[in-house]
């Protein structure tokens, strides 16, 4: 059942996707520069800006990640294995 609707959710998302690039073409167009008076400017623009960002941000995280064990064995964030409200967590 998830993936059929999945599947009718995409769809008209495609749809309405479509029919909003279409109405593109029989619209007048008002911009300040003359690339703006093209059709469907915005929309591959925004796809360009969209995969640009995704190459931007992986080399920010070529820049920005560390290895697993950057703050070694005393971490902080290290669970805890007993369980809660036994007797054991209770004395710790």
């Amino acid at each position: 059942m998830s993936g059929y609707i999945t599947s009718r959710v995409l769809s008209a998302l495609a749809i309405i996707c479509f029919a909003l690039a279409a109405a593109d073409f029989f619209r007048e167009r008002h911009g300040a520069f003359a690339i703006e008076q093209t059709p469907l400017f915005y929309c591959l623009f925004g796809f360009a800006v969209y995969i640009a960002v995704i190459f931007i941000a992986r080399g920010l995280r070529r820049l920005t990640l560390r290895p697993e064990d950057y703050y070694g064995a005393e971490a902080t964030d290290q669970e805890d294995e007993r369980v809660a409200g036994t007797e054991e967590a209770r004395n710790a």
